[in-house]
């Protein structure tokens, strides 16, 4: 037994391995949601072309699908927004953070996922992509502005910097 990708803390038998089998085990947008966060960490491009809304299939690149399921090491899952738990409603969106790793690199897929309660069952509808990209964003490279002894004192007192704060500095 092994624990569920999606990390609730079960194990994957018995939360998104029941759904990916059969998608209508979905009992909630989130819960649909999550399968399809483990299925992309098993591979399972079946199960995730499945459980999209036959109307929104037409955008899905499988080979495309499958290609960055391979390519990532799936590391985590963050639910930002889980939706609305009540099953009266036929519309709901989840937002999550995917973690993952590529070539070693840290990696984040940030978006919010709408899915429509339809034919008896849950549905991916369509997603909207807030952020992907590196983990950490690459922070810029500031060159240190030097100060030459006399040149003008960046306080702005208009005398030269010998004169001024690098005697603060030196006392």
């Amino acid at each position: 037994m092994s624990l569920c990708p999606c990390q609730s803390g079960l194990n994957l038998e018995s939360c998104c391995q029941t759904i990916i089998q059969n998608p209508a085990q979905a009992r909630s947008a989130l819960a649909l949601m999550r399968a399809r966060y483990s299925a992309y960490a098993l591979q399972a491009m079946d199960f995730v072309y499945e459980s999209t809304h036959p109307e929104a299939r037409h955008d899905i690149d499988r080979e495309a699908m499958e290609q960055w399921s391979r390519m990532a090491q799936w590391t985590g899952l963050d639910i930002i927004d889980p939706g609305h738990p009540d099953e009266s409603r036929s519309v709901d969106d989840v937002e999550f953070k995917a973690h993952f790793l590529v070539q070693g690199v840290a990696q984040i897929h940030h978006e919010r996922s709408q899915f429509r309660f339809d034919q008896g069952r849950w549905w991916f509808v369509d997603g909207q992509d807030l952020y992907s990209g590196p983990a950490e964003r690459p922070k810029p490279y500031v060159r240190e502005q030097k100060v030459g002894r006399n040149d003008p004192c960046p306080c702005g007192s208009g005398k030269k910097f010998k004169k001024c704060c690098a005697q603060q500095i030196t006392a």
